[in-house]
């Protein structure tokens, strides 16, 4: 909310197609809780709404959307086998899923029975008022997100996160890292992997830009590197791996790294 005021006209977060500022950011999510809150009543309160989509622009929009509707968000991988996906979605027993008509089809191959929410067809109108009595009732301790785990011992278990969590954790790293509007950050982790918490909620709590890195840059190293540069990424926090593909093929022999300042791996 305080972002959306700071820097209302500023770019919140882009992928290869799409980008919102601040104030688009929340206008569109608040369009989102909208419609769950029509399907389902102002009483729905702190149930899991699956995210079923790409990482991108559209999948972050629903996460705050799902927010906004006093809910908590669950994103699951759209590559994950669709036996996986069927036993996600039994273990949550959610009543609704945001998605798009793409993947549309593999939601229903899932035997999934709930509603479906299109983010790619025409969202609605945002309802202040309502979202405004569902937020003065959240506390801290409600759920924010959850995360499935990767169910190699048996089933995926559903580990649950609060939003005193990811406070705790944000006001942390920006005194630790130094993080003000300036950063413009290069989002490697998938939205299902909890290190993506980081780059997510840094981006609202601090006003600074989200750069979502697209997945084949991270196969070549080098125009990994050009991308860096094009879109003057200064932070990043990514898995080893990545950084070792850079060093091995000797990336940085050639290419100057032109604005990267701060780089976190774990």
């Amino acid at each position: 909310e305080n972002s959306a005021i700071k820097f209302k006209n500023k770019i919140a977060v882009e992928d290869i197609n799409n980008k919102l500022s601040f104030y688009q950011l929340k206008v569109k999510a608040q369009k989102i809780s909208n419609l769950i809150i029509n399907l389902f009543g102002i009483k729905f309160q702190n149930q899991p709404i699956v995210i079923f989509l790409p990482k991108s622009v559209d999948a972050l929009t629903s996460f705050f959307g799902t927010l906004y509707s006093g809910n908590f968000y669950v994103p699951v991988d759209i590559n994950m086998p669709e036996k996986r996906i069927s036993t996600i979605l039994k273990t949550l027993k959610s009543k609704c899923i945001i998605t798009n008509s793409l993947y549309r089809k593999k939601i229903k191959k899932s035997g999934y029975k709930g509603k479906l929410i299109l983010i790619d067809k025409n969202i609605g109108k945002k309802n202040n008022v309502k979202v405004k009595k569902i937020l003065e009732k959240k506390v801290d301790l409600d759920p924010v997100y959850a995360i499935p785990t990767s169910g190699t011992t048996g089933d995926p278990k559903i580990v649950l996160i609060s939003h005193r969590s990811v406070i705790d954790y944000i006001e942390w790293a920006k005194k630790c890292y130094r993080i003000n509007y300036k950063e413009i950050i290069g989002n490697q982790a998938p939205f299902y992997f909890d290190n993506s918490t980081l780059d997510i909620y840094l981006m609202i709590s601090t006003g600074c830009k989200l750069v979502i890195i697209p997945e084949e840059k991270f196969i070549f190293p080098t125009e990994l590197i050009n991308f860096l540069n094009l879109k003057k990424i200064n932070f990043a926090f990514w898995v080893p791996s990545v950084l070792v593909s850079v060093a091995n093929f000797d990336v940085l022999k050639n290419i100057k790294l032109k604005y990267l300042k701060k780089l976190l791996f774990a």
